[in-house]
């Protein structure tokens, strides 16, 4: 995972370097996720499966992660970047409740093409999930896809939204967003998450600051 995100950024560092009139900045900041999935678990039979126990997934993550992006007018954007996440979640089915530690290790890739106003794009994110229980210890790979476009709304201010998590319903999330360069090198960045799915409720935010190169 290490290895992908620090690729990622010598490449985009490397075509910064090589293309001219293009935007470059490096962001860092802090990202927060809170959420609750109810789910009614199957007990085989299918006329009281509405009515079977309740599994019940709730807690927060916060962290922080760093990303680089490129935009250029009639061109190809790129944003790669890596956030690492951790926090404690309670997995309970009716009155029973266990304490599950979880840690996120997240590498996200943004292409698109830039034209006029708008910029379309493509997302790819690649996790490491790391659960860990008294006793007991997992680790999951997953990889997510999503739709999104940058829509530059006055010439120092772009606003975004995008939907993600396309291969899991529990994982689809709808994000807005914004970013304003101000003294046209330093850009602050801020949006808000809500999830898709019916079963989950929560909200998260994200706020970073970056430096035009």
């Amino acid at each position: 995972m290490r290895f992908i995100s620090t690729t990622l950024v010598l490449i985009l560092l490397a075509f910064a370097h090589s293309t001219n009139a293009r935007e470059i900045i490096i962001f860092s900041g802090f990202n927060y996720l809170d959420t609750e999935t109810t789910r009614t678990m199957n007990t085989g039979d299918t006329e009281i499966a509405s009515t079977g126990p309740k599994a019940v997934n709730s807690g927060t993550r916060t962290g922080f992660g760093a990303f680089i992006q490129s935009f250029e007018d009639d061109s190809v954007y790129v944003s790669a970047g890596f956030q690492r996440t951790d926090g404690s979640y309670d997995f309970c089915v009716d009155e029973d409740c266990l304490d599950v530690n979880l840690k996120v290790d997240e590498v996200n890739v943004e292409l698109g093409w830039s034209r006029r106003q708008w910029t379309p794009f493509l997302e790819f994110s690649w996790s490491d999930i790391e659960s860990q229980i008294p006793a007991a210890f997992d680790l999951e790979k997953d990889l997510e896809f999503g739709i999104g476009s940058w829509y530059k709304f006055v010439e120092d201010t772009k606003i975004k939204v995008k939907i993600s998590g396309l291969r899991n319903n529990d994982s689809q999330m709808i994000t807005a967003g914004f970013q304003r360069t101000l003294q046209g090198y330093f850009t602050i960045d801020g949006s808000f998450t809500y999830p898709f799915n019916q079963d989950v409720t929560g909200y998260g935010f994200r706020f970073a600051v970056g430096w035009t190169l």
